[in-house]
């Protein structure tokens, strides 16, 4: 990724060549940055110096009407634009008006994000996407595994919905399901439980009583 020193000037790495049809050509990779900041109409200083002579004029109150802006920035373009195509929205929140910028409003402006940066790169580069910590940006998927409030034994109703996806078992092939079978005898679609799965994970019998205790005290 290139960098740059206090006066702007691109420091190394520039980039390595590629090969093949594309031999010659360096393969960049690009710090793309996402922000999203929200100005009010009555944004103006609180604090200043002024003359003897300035006259108090009354001003409006409260922040008056606001708008956000989401947008992606590079040290090497500025703003992620290219052509007709541009990744800033502009989002009137509230509801009245555009309703929230949630997760989903997020994931939607990085797809069009990333098709504007591969159409601007002709997929010759990479795009390092970084993003805050905002709550909004940390949802995630659905069926994303937890271990959260996870109980030790067989459960007919925990577990969130829709049901966690399955886990991969320690030989990075076999997909483990957290469920049990719908034609169980006695427990068709349970939850297994943190026990059941950890042995299915063939954890070692001194590890797992270990586990054990340390979840009891």
């Amino acid at each position: 990724m290139v960098t740059y020193d206090a006066n702007g000037t691109p420091l190394s790495p520039r980039g390595f060549p590629l090969k093949g049809s594309q031999a010659g050509r360096p393969f960049r990779l690009y710090h793309i940055t996402h922000n999203e900041s929200t100005f009010y109409a009555n944004d103006r200083r609180k604090a200043m110096w002024i003359y003897d002579s300035f006259k108090n004029k009354p001003l409006p109150k409260g922040e008056g009407v606001s708008i956000m802006v989401s947008d992606f920035l590079t040290p090497d373009w500025g703003r992620l634009v290219h052509e007709e195509m541009q990744a800033r929205v502009l989002f009137r929140a509230g509801k009245n008006h555009d309703g929230y910028f949630w997760s989903e409003d997020l994931l939607a402006t990085t797809d069009n994000a990333i098709d504007i940066f591969e159409a601007k790169t002709n997929g010759l580069a990479t795009g390092l996407f970084m993003f805050d910590n905002a709550p909004s940006h940390q949802k995630r998927a659905a069926d994303a595994l937890s271990a959260r409030k996870m109980p030790k034994g067989p459960h007919e109703t925990w577990g969130q919905q829709p049901r966690m996806r399955p886990g991969m078992l320690p030989d990075g092939v076999t997909y483990q399901s957290l469920y049990f079978p719908d034609n169980h005898p006695t427990m068709a679609g349970w939850f297994k439980g943190m026990e059941q799965i950890i042995r299915e994970r063939g954890l070692q019998t001194a590890q797992f009583d270990l586990f054990l205790h340390m979840q009891v005290v």
